[in-house]
Order: C-alpha cells, then structure tokens, then sequence
C-alpha cells in the first residue's frame, strides 16, 4: 500500500488523488509537501511515476489563504486549479455543478439536431439508448 500512513489516497487506473485536511494552513502546506514526497518516493520504488505536467492540488473551501500553499516536487511547482476532473467529473473548489453541467451541456447540444429528427423514425427504447450511449461517450471524453 502507498506510505503515507491516516491520509487517504485514492487509486484508479492510472489516476492517484490525495485528500488532506488541516486546521491551519501552514500545518496543511507541511504535510501536503511531505504526502507528496512519499508518494513520489513509492511511485519511484515501484518503477512509475508521477507526470507532473498535470499534477495540481485544489483547496475546499476556495480560500483566500491559497497564496501560503506552496507545493512541489523536485523543484517543480504544483500548480492551484480552481477545478478538476475526478472519476469523470468536473468538480470545482467551491463544490457547485456548474462546471460540469456546462461542458456536459457544450457536448450534448451537438447531438440535438440527431436527436430531434430521429424522434419520429426511431422507437423511443431505441433513442433513449441512444441519448444514454451519446451522454456517457461525453463523459467518457471529459
């Protein structure tokens, strides 16, 4: 198992995802730094590693306090985003739907005019897979 002993990591695919949580933010820069480290290191020891051109770190609540977290791993600076994808969801640091609601949104509306003149050629089980298969390719690409 991945060292970094009460804190809980998140495996899937080829997708790891940290989750801390501190009183203050100085404590919380610490220990994010020493997190990142070991699992640097265990990535390392196992013959992987971590791309860090899309490594970043997103704090919940957004905190104006953002500018005292300072995260990197061998000299490179993790970068703050104000939201990220997470099992094919958009998920934003102030925890609304917004940002993935649009962009499942923007990919749908492609599908509409396909949709709107096979209502009438197709039965309605048939295009209700078809709208089900078009929603879940878009989240897929996400």
């Amino acid at each position: 198992m991945i060292p970094v002993p009460g804190e809980s990591v998140k495996l899937f695919a080829d997708d790891t995802n940290l989750f801390l949580s501190c009183k203050d933010i100085d404590s919380l820069n610490q220990k994010a730094n020493f997190c990142i480290r070991r699992l640097s290191d265990w990535f390392l020891a196992n013959r992987s590693s971590i791309n860090l051109d899309k490594m970043c770190y997103m704090l919940f609540p957004a905190s104006t306090n953002a500018s005292k977290i300072n995260l990197e791993l061998n000299g490179v600076r993790i970068k703050n985003v104000s939201s990220c994808r997470y099992l094919g969801i958009i998920i934003d640091h102030e925890l609304q739907w917004s940002a993935h609601i649009d962009y499942i949104y923007c990919h749908l509306v492609k599908y509409v005019g396909i949709f709107y003149k096979l209502r009438n050629k197709l039965p309605k089980c048939v295009l209700k897979i078809f709208i089900l298969h078009s929603y879940i390719l878009t989240s897929c690409t996400v």
